[in-house]
């Protein structure tokens, strides 16, 4: 189903200014719930989300990452409510908060893959100009997530930030976790 998304959010690119083939040798790390201590030990998604002012790392949190030349995503975090690894470590004591229990889609899928898209096609002053503010980058990525409707958010988007939108993609599309069976073969 990942494979599926990233095919279909690719062929919505605008061509010739985004032209998918950008994205060829991009890699996608999938994983399975791991918990850090193990998932930290596989390259290069170990040494994603290390943490440079304490040096742990922080992988159980953040579940995810995105890159220039690849991405990582947690499979836990597809079609499920609430992120088991981060609930685990609250019980352990090292998390201050419960996990959110929130109902997740693809919305890490879209959203970790928007990211990217910033990155291969040099977008980070733009997008600093058009999301200004600490979560920028962060609030372009969530605008993918609307645009591919993961989830979507009616009217959250100002007027140049929509256009920037539709300057990549040519339209949206939506994805149903009734399609996702990860347990077929």
């Amino acid at each position: 189903m990942v494979e599926k998304i990233y095919t279909e959010v690719t062929s919505k690119f605008k061509t010739p200014a985004y032209d998918k083939s950008k994205f060829d040798g991009f890699v996608v790390y999938l994983t399975n719930k791991g918990p850090w201590t193990e998932v930290s030990k596989l390259e290069p998604v170990g040494s994603m989300w290390l943490n440079r002012t304490t040096g742990v790392n922080e992988g159980d949190e953040l579940r995810g990452g995105a890159s220039k030349p690849y991405l990582w995503i947690d499979e836990q975090m597809i079609c499920k409510r609430g992120v088991q690894t981060r609930e685990e470590n609250y019980q352990a004591g090292t998390r201050p908060t419960p996990d959110d229990d929130t109902e997740r889609t693809f919305d890490q899928v879209v959203h970790e893959f928007g990211h990217s898209i910033m990155l291969r096609y040099g977008l980070e002053s733009k997008i600093a100009q058009l999301f200004p503010g600490k979560y920028g980058q962060e609030d372009f990525a969530w605008a993918v997530q609307d645009k591919f409707s993961t989830p979507a958010q009616p009217g959250k988007y100002n007027a140049d930030q929509t256009a920037l939108l539709n300057e990549i993609f040519s339209a949206g599309s939506s994805f149903k976790c009734s399609d996702y069976k990860p347990d077929a073969q």
